[in-house]
């Protein structure tokens, strides 16, 4: 078990710690936080990088404007990104710490990923040595088996929808085309990123989890 997974008292160490955590951010309010700049940019608002003022521990903060929001008649679409980020519980899949709003904005904590862009690091390198695809296709294979499980299609896999931490695995983030499907059910939304679109979603004929599978076919 050590020689997989490491030590069981470090691991259960760690996992205690990630509970305290998750049980001192429930107090937390915006105004605990400070902002250290824009590492994003999105339809509805920004991301930012903010750091929480006691621990001094790092997040990343999406900022969503909610004129906007109304304006683009997306509150449904905000609502279920935000309830399947909540039903996903996998070390892959970025996690939603906490949420507040104001006026103006709802504000979305979740982790922050050192190692940017799946899409970046592909630009910057070309292509990657086969043992390096292996393994990134492995780790979205365990994220989308995990979905399965929770019958959810995400429906908008690419690169730019994959960051590398900062121990080199990836996670899963941007929710948005997510979507909950019952077993039997098919989907019939026109939805996705052009280049990674399957054929079944092109053709109008309803689909399931396999637009997925098609979609990492792609990437790899």
């Amino acid at each position: 078990f050590e020689q997989y997974c490491g030590n069981l008292t470090q691991l259960l160490q760690v996992a205690i710690k990630k509970s305290e955590e998750e049980t001192k951010l429930v107090q937390l309010e915006r105004e605990d936080f400070f902002e250290k700049g824009i590492i994003g940019r999105g339809s509805f608002g920004s991301v930012r990088l903010v750091q929480e003022k006691i621990s001094k521990k790092w997040y990343a903060m999406k900022c969503l404007i909610k004129k906007d929001i109304v304006n683009k008649n997306h509150q449904k679409n905000l609502k279920q990104e935000i309830q399947i980020m909540n039903l996903l519980e996998h070390e892959m899949v970025i996690r939603l710490k906490k949420k507040w709003q104001d006026e103006r904005f709802i504000y979305l904590l979740t982790d922050v990923c050192s190692g940017g862009e799946l899409y970046d690091e592909m630009k910057k390198h070309g292509k990657f040595e086969e043992s390096r695809c292996k393994f990134y296709a492995a780790c979205i294979v365990s994220v989308l088996a995990h979905m399965r499980e929770r019958k959810i299609v995400y429906r908008d896999l690419k690169p730019e929808n994959v960051l590398i931490t900062s121990d080199g695995y990836l996670k899963l983030i941007d929710f948005g085309f997510a979507k909950k499907l019952e077993v039997g059910e098919k989907a019939h939304s026109f939805c996705g990123t052009p280049d990674y679109i399957a054929p079944e979603v092109l053709l109008n004929e309803g689909y399931n989890y396999c637009v997925d599978i098609w979609g990492l076919g792609v990437l790899v």
